[in-house]
């Protein structure tokens, strides 16, 4: 009796034959692809900088990993099975997690990570305002004062309403009050 797996994708055979009768076993190599099976733990803030261990096989020295396209911050492979990192800052919502040796190609699992944000991307009233007025430079500790005409869309609370400061390609939530 021969029994062999293979993952879909792959035409190197994943397991060991075993040969009924003869005792034998013959080892078949990882192949060169790394696999990701799952990440742990699998939600973390849009900003960025969550430790995860990436799940999977035939991660070899040197491997890679992405979180949508982003190299991970700070990826150290654990075993063959495991990849330690830092996630970098993205944007809210599920994305696509990927893995590559250096001499492989990458390996993914859609939505396998998800970046949780203060703000919601199916709001449909979001937009980017400048806010300027001093020729000093960069101001800290201070208030403005923004008015916002109610529309039927935005909670009578103003409970939806955010501000946010940009750095870089994330936004960071400011404190903000109504009156």
């Amino acid at each position: 009796m021969k029994t062999a797996m293979t993952t879909s994708g792959f035409a190197a055979v994943l397991a060991a034959l075993a040969i009924a009768g003869c005792g034998d076993t013959i080892d078949v190599p990882w192949p060169k692809d790394a696999v990701v099976t799952g990440v742990s733990p699998s939600t973390g803030p849009y900003t960025g900088g969550t430790a995860v261990t990436v799940h999977g096989f035939g991660f070899e020295p040197g491997v890679e990993v992405a979180f949508a396209g982003v190299p991970a911050i700070s990826a150290e492979r654990i075993s063959q099975y495991e990849i330690s990192c830092v996630t970098p800052g993205g944007t809210p919502g599920p994305v696509e997690v990927g893995a590559k040796n250096p001499e492989g190609e990458w390996g993914s699992l859609a939505d396998a990570f998800t970046y949780t944000g203060w703000f919601d991307l199916a709001w449909s009233f979001r937009r980017e305002i400048a806010v300027s007025g001093s020729t000093a430079g960069d101001q800290t500790d201070y208030q403005i004062q923004v008015s916002v005409d109610y529309c039927p869309n935005i909670k009578p609370d103003f409970g939806d309403v955010r501000f946010a400061q940009k750095t870089g390609y994330s936004k960071v939530a400011l404190p903000s009050w109504a009156e």
